[in-house]
């Protein structure tokens, strides 16, 4: 339709609607009046169409509207836009001295009308200063005023010429400004930006210099205070970065984490304190803290060195009632010169280390690595460190927690003094490569009722012989500790083989008279040594060197240690046998069925024959009960003199049966007719 229609009134109404469509669409109505056509603008997804093309119209004259009906139906999620535009024109001249029409009077007057709802329409999508502003707004824009200058609003929302420096020029600090203001965290924190031109939590936007001179720990507490105000937020330092801190940093590590992205971050200057304290705002035990999410990594810490033993890198402990800083994690770190470098205190459990090295480049540390705090509440459960490496660094891990399990998978021990030393918990290695030449100290010394190490599938490598100290020490306090180790493979290092059996562990493999549990221990061998060394004994006690061998073996009708002969260092099992006199010795190993019973022994009976004594030994299959389950093999049986040491390597003929607990070695000798002693030593029982 061309001709404009006549309305009979135009009500209140606003000129425009719009619609986001739904899948197959067609019709979209619209609530306001036109007198023709072309005074509706159809727009669709932002396209004005021709009038009358792609659609038809209805409801032309009629004042409450009426619809769009398109040709092609909508897709979901359309956007339909209609609204009213007519052109402003006079539509009708009426004469002088000439009839007068109130048809095309109202038609006229009806006109503006339209005209002016168009023009409210449009005002009100325009930006307006409330007219209760006060003081009220000067809207004159005089050239004086505004010439070269942008419009901004003063503290009262009114419209006030600006500009962006006194001369004009808009530089680099001036569009910082602009692109990156002070954001609603930093005003929740109470942070000011020292520059704008990089972005939140930079720690440049803070005032860091980044040089490894100047002092930047106000920079990251800044950056820390910000980061607290998000539920989860990352604070990433610039890539490659030297950052000096001469302040303790604490954040709260349930919000919070710390990408050092390749930086150094230097507490050289520090004289006391932990230099990184995660805290929490987390006070429901029941609730883990899912810190994984929020750690610290991928940088080096570097401390005051060895000396300063005030200080230390890392201290998780809580201060809440119910403590409670679980779940930490730290990856890819080289903690360096720092005398200790984690302590665990209250609520500290679930936290992990992974892929991080502890070192000292200068000096010897008095302290420990890594301290389980005596007495901490709510501790040490599953602390564990995986794929680390400790060098040279004398002491590794102090554990004093009763309730504390630390757990060391994988990685390297190398250059210490002592690896472990444990009074109260259990540290367990798996998978580790332990080297060192240390013999000032225990490697691993366990000391307390509760003290237990567990060392399993790891390779020793020794750098020098350890004869003033054992590698490994269980005292009489560890009733319900002790030593524990399973599946070692020990290789000389640095040092080169012996002529008699290589590299020397020492007296006994493990020192003290407290308990111990050994399985599947082996050495390297080559052509000067047999192929499991004399002193690596299943038996912890096996070289008798230890007064403890009584833990092992039940001895009767003299069988005893001696000094009077010993295959290798100082003492033997001596069976001093007469007639009517049958020494024995028995001991029983751990053994599942399935498994089979293997290993060596020396012997000597320089008048064996001569007094027609016979030094007879076997291993059995043993129940619960220690009942045999089948018959013994023998695996020794000797009547000739025999006046050197000689080896004597056995191995069960089938594998334990169905029932079996132990394997059961006896020995005895039998049958002499005067008096004469045997001897045997460096027992080795390995089950496999």
């Amino acid at each position: 339709m061309s001709i404009p229609l006549t309305l009979s009134s135009v009500p209140a109404q606003t000129p425009y609607i719009q619609y986001v469509a739904t899948a197959g669409q067609t019709v979209f109505p619209y609530p306001f009046e036109i007198t023709q056509d072309s005074d509706l603008v159809v727009v669709y997804n932002g396209v004005a169409y021709a009038t009358d093309a792609g659609y038809t119209l209805s409801g032309q004259g009629d004042t409450t509207g009426g619809d769009v009906t398109f040709t092609a139906a909508a897709a979901a999620g359309d956007i339909i836009t209609l609204y009213r535009d007519i052109s402003i024109e006079r539509l009708t001249q009426f004469g002088q001295n000439s009839g007068f029409s109130s048809t095309a009077f109202n038609a006229e007057f009806n006109n503006v009308y339209l005209l002016l709802q168009q023009l409210q329409s449009s005002l009100d999508q325009c930006l307006q200063v409330p007219n209760t502003n006060n003081p009220a707004p000067t809207t004159s824009l005089l050239p004086a005023n505004y010439a070269n200058k942008y419009l901004a609003f003063d503290v009262h929302g009114n419209p006030t010429p600006a500009q962006l420096t006194s001369s004009g020029s808009l530089t680099q600090a001036i569009l910082a400004g602009l692109l990156n203001p002070q954001t609603p965290a930093e005003q929740a924190a109470g942070v000011v930006p020292a520059n704008d031109a990089y972005p939140e939590l930079d720690l440049r936007r803070y005032g860091a210099a980044l040089n490894g001179t100047t002092n930047d720990a106000q920079a990251i507490l800044d950056a820390i205070a910000v980061a607290e105000q998000y539920t989860a937020a990352t604070i990433v330092f610039p890539q490659n970065s030297n950052v000096r801190c001469d302040s303790l940093l604490t954040w709260d590590i349930s919000k919070v984490g710390i990408d050092l992205n390749g930086s150094v971050l230097s507490f050289a200057n520090v004289t006391a304190g932990a230099c990184l304290t995660p805290a929490t705002s987390q006070t429901n035990n029941n609730v883990p803290i899912f810190a994984a999410l929020h750690l610290l990594s991928n940088g080096q810490i570097v401390g005051p060195g060895a000396a300063v033993t005030a200080v230390s890198a890392v201290n998780l402990t809580d201060a809440h009632a119910t403590p409670n800083i679980s779940g930490c994690f730290f990856k890819n770190l080289a903690f360096v010169n720092f005398a200790t470098d984690a302590t665990f205190g209250n609520g500290a459990f679930c936290e992990t280390f992974e892929d991080c090295v502890f070192t000292m480049l200068a000096g010897a540390a008095t302290t420990y690595s890594i301290i389980g705090t005596a007495g901490a509440v709510n501790s040490g459960e599953r602390n564990i460190f995986r794929n680390c490496w400790w060098y040279n660094k004398p002491y590794l891990i102090q554990q004093e927690n009763a309730d504390s399990d630390m757990f060391v998978e994988g990685g390297s021990m190398d250059g210490f003094t002592t690896a472990v030393y444990c009074t109260a918990g259990t540290v367990q290695l798996f998978g580790v490569h332990i080297e060192g030449a240390s013999d000032t100290a225990y490697w691993f010394n366990a000391t307390g009722q509760n003290a237990a190490i567990m060392v399993e599938q790891s390779s020793v490598l020794l750098d020098a012989n350890k004869a003033a100290y054992t590698m490994f020490y269980s005292d009489a306090t560890t009733t319900n500790g002790g030593i524990f180790l399973a599946d070692i493979v020990f290789a000389p290092g640095s040092q080169a083989y012996t002529a008699s059996y290589g590299l020397s562990l020492g007296p006994v493999l493990i020192g003290g008279t407290g308990n111990c549990r050994v399985r599947n221990v082996m050495q390297f061998h080559g052509a000067a040594q047999p192929g499991i060394a004399a002193a690596l004994n299943s038996f912890a006690y096996g070289g008798f060197e230890s007064a403890n061998y009584t833990a092992e073996w039940t001895l009767t009708a003299g069988a005893v240690r001696s000094n009077a002969a010993a295959h290798s260092f100082s003492y033997s099992l001596s069976f001093p046998a007469s007639s009517g006199v049958t020494p024995t010795a028995v001991a029983t190993f751990p053994c599942a069925p399935g498994q089979y019973a293997q290993g060596s022994l020396w012997y000597l009976g320089s008048t064996l024959a001569t007094e027609a004594a016979t030094l007879y030994g076997t291993l059995a299959y043993v129940d619960k009960g220690g009942n045999p389950i089948q018959a013994a093999d023998v695996i020794l049986d000797i009547t000739a003199n025999t006046t050197v040491w000689t080896l004597q390597q056995f191995k069960m003929t089938t594998p334990a049966p169905a029932g079996t607990a132990s394997v059961q070695l006896f020995l005895d000798v039998f049958g002499a007719t005067a008096a004469t002693t045997a001897y045997v030593d460096d027992i080795l029982l390995n089950v496999v």
